[in-house]
């Protein structure tokens, strides 16, 4: 009797590149009478070449060992196939400021077998994103790709880049003004624009402010910039510096003159250039006023220099003007008072007030005299001779003495009966009046109060023609009548 044949097959198998080999397994084609693997002296084995650390692909897995009276044993070989590992490749996160150029991307390995390296893999993986030099601020992946190996497939895991603001550097220009004056308009300049960017680009763009207004004092102030707004800048703010200057008050010596041999007045000056409101109150000490004319020096003009003296402000700078002295002659203004009425003479400038006979006046050389004649009730004016003529306000400059005459005249409205003096209103003629006497009264209005204090008795006739010979109208008396003695007899007079 021989031996039966018995095939001994090695089942196919599988494993991860770098993971042990899995226990083999078996399968027969030729077993007799119920017999099983048991049956068998020896139990078969199954044997491959591939170890861990053996590259990824196929293997043989070889049977053998097996031993049995009753079979004769044959071996059929089964496949170890060895597949590629995951590698989990990772990019790094990363991150940069607008405007920079990227980093160089790293990746980190998950799952290296055999002590492997990123050494092993045939192509090494890289990184990339889509972010540019140019990209705003925001977050971009960055994406591993590319590697190559035969015992690995790759997992690939996006990592983040990161795209800060960047920081612009605001400073505000420096700038100066005078006091009083208005802040001008404020600029700045920038340091730290990325990729061509310009204030254009911004959000909103920075204003500058400061403490100073039109009514600060002489001095510095800060200049603050502030309040830009942009999606890729964070913002250093850097102060700048605003002068404020002292304004320019100009110092004018004001014209002075005197007679000669006379000491030099007081001098005073003028300001021009207070600016917020201010008066010479804020000024202290006072400007330097003088002049190289002396008591004995001959008419003519000098000047008056004006200089800085003790004069102090705290935010103003001073310009002198100088001013004139005029060292003139004196001359006299004679003025008499002539006629037969009564009248007042005023000058001006003031010098001459004359109400009777022959006033003077002491006036400087070039000085623009005017007389001005103001008659009495009951008077006329008759005009002036001498320096002037005509009737209208005398007027001259003086560069000599002058004499003047100024003529009043009574009006002939009243006189008494039987004498040859008039009268320009009722109150002389009365008091010239004796016992019984008449009165005669043109026929006009007169004004003036008439006053009767004496013990005497007197008739008033009114409503004569000029001539005096007809009685034919009324006298209207202007004024107030009071009586204390004597009697008054009307006739043609009105009260009015």
């Amino acid at each position: 009797m021989t031996k039966a044949p018995l095939s001994v097959n090695a089942n196919n198998a599988s494993r991860t590149y770098g993971a042990a080999n899995p226990n083999f397994t078996l399968s027969y084609s030729g077993f007799k009478n119920s017999d099983t693997p048991a049956s068998l002296t020896t139990q078969p084995s199954a044997s491959t070449t591939a170890t861990a650390t053996t590259p990824a692909g196929s293997y043989a897995i070889s049977p053998s060992g097996a031993a049995s009276t009753n079979y004769s044993l044959s071996y059929v070989a089964g496949t170890l196939t060895v597949t590629k590992a995951t590698l989990s490749v990772t990019a790094n996160n990363a991150s940069r400021t607008y405007g920079d150029a990227n980093p160089n991307f790293t990746v980190w390995y998950s799952g290296f077998k055999n002590s492997d390296t990123p050494a092993s893999l045939t192509t090494q993986p890289s990184a990339s994103t889509t972010a540019t030099v140019t990209s705003p601020v925001a977050s971009y992946a960055i994406n591993p790709s590319g590697a190559a190996s035969t015992n690995y497939s790759f997992s690939y895991v996006a990592g983040t880049l990161t795209v800060t603001k960047a920081t612009l550097s605001v400073a505000a220009n420096s700038a100066s003004r005078t006091y009083g004056d208005a802040n001008p308009t404020f600029t700045v300049w920038y340091s730290g624009f990325k990729n061509s960017d310009t204030p254009a680009k911004l959000t909103t763009r920075p204003a500058v402010s400061t403490s100073a207004t039109v009514m600060s004092p002489t001095g510095n102030y800060a200049l603050t910039p502030g309040g830009a707004v942009s999606t890729n800048y964070d913002f250093n703010y850097v102060a700048g510096s605003l002068t404020v200057n002292q304004a320019k008050l100009t110092v004018t010596a004001n014209d002075a003159n005197r007679p000669y041999g006379a000491a030099n007045p007081a001098f005073t000056a003028s300001y021009s250039g207070f600016v917020n409101g201010e008066t010479a109150s804020v000024l202290t000490g006072s400007p330097s006023l003088t002049t190289p004319a002396k008591v004995d020096s001959p008419a003519g003009s000098y000047p008056i220099v004006a200089a800085k003296g003790s004069l102090g402000a705290a935010n103003y700078t001073f310009a002198f003007v100088n001013g004139t002295l005029d060292v003139k002659n004196e001359y006299l203004v004679s003025l008499s008072l002539a006629g037969s009425g009564s009248g007042t003479v005023n000058s001006f400038p003031v010098g001459i007030s004359c109400t009777s006979g022959t006033c003077t006046g002491s006036f400087l050389s070039g000085t623009i005299i005017k007389l001005i004649a103001t008659v009495s009730n009951g008077s006329r004016f008759e005009g002036w001779s001498g320096a002037c003529t005509g009737f209208s306000v005398c007027q001259f400059t003086l560069s000599a003495p002058q004499t003047i005459v100024a003529t009043f005249e009574v009006l002939p409205y009243v006189k008494i009966y039987g004498l040859p003096q008039y009268y320009g209103i009722i109150q002389p003629a009365y008091d010239a009046a004796t016992q019984n006497a008449i009165i005669m009264a043109v026929g006009v209005p007169l004004s003036g109060d008439l006053l009767l204090d004496d013990a005497k008795d007197v008739v008033l006739q009114g409503g004569y023609e000029p001539t005096f010979d007809t009685q034919s109208g009324y006298t209207t008396l202007e004024g107030t009548l009071t009586i204390r003695q004597g009697k008054l007899i009307a006739d043609g007079v009105k009260l009015h």
